[in-house]
């Protein structure tokens, strides 16, 4: 599908289900045992509930799964993925060039502060892996900036679908990974 088909399926979800709002009020004019009007009715529920479970599977939804057992991270790592659900629902409801520039841009910065946030935790707690920890981050931004660039020559729908499926996988991977992998140092050291 191409990214015009893409960035126009929210809108004719919208104009969808807006025209079947009007048809069930029309229909219930004519009386409540309308069965038109209730098959209506019965079909905006199914695609508010297949909307919902949509977005929930497109979506980051956070779990105590993804704790690590340090509080001040965990927070952190809730605010990134909340960021990155909001960079993905502004490209995803076509909310214009300048706000997903602007939820990209919220996104990567705030990761930037995570980041020299968790360095200068891992290095006052002197943890042993942090120069590998440090070039995993440095590798996760200039992959950000290689995509950032990429958006500012081409504008595309595909480079900001890419750019959050690399978002959502290394973020979920770092997290659970290395990231988890500190947490039992750090809570042996009394960091909580």
């Amino acid at each position: 599908m191409s990214s015009w088909q893409e960035r126009l399926k929210p809108l004719l979800v919208v104009f969808s289900v807006g025209v079947a709002v009007v048809a069930i009020g029309l229909g219930f004019l004519f009386g409540m045992d309308n069965p038109i009007s209730w098959v209506l009715v019965a079909a905006v529920i199914a695609l508010l509930i297949f909307l919902n479970w949509r977005a929930k599977k497109d979506f980051f939804v956070w779990d105590s799964k993804y704790l690590i057992g340090i509080p001040s991270i965990d927070v952190q790592h809730q605010q990134l993925l909340s960021l990155l659900n909001d960079f993905q629902r502004a490209y995803a409801y076509n909310a214009g060039e300048k706000f997903e520039r602007h939820c990209f841009d919220a996104l990567v910065e705030y990761t930037r502060l995570h980041f020299s946030f968790e360095e200068e935790l891992l290095a006052k707690n002197r943890y042993p892996e942090l120069d590998a920890h440090k070039l995993e981050h440095r590798a996760f931004v200039a992959k950000v900036e290689e995509y950032s660039s990429r958006y500012q020559q081409e504008h595309s729908y595909e480079t900001m679908r890419e750019v959050a499926d690399f978002l959502k996988q290394w973020l979920l991977h770092h997290i659970n990974g290395t990231d988890r992998a500190y947490s039992g140092y750090l809570q042996a050291k009394g960091v909580k």
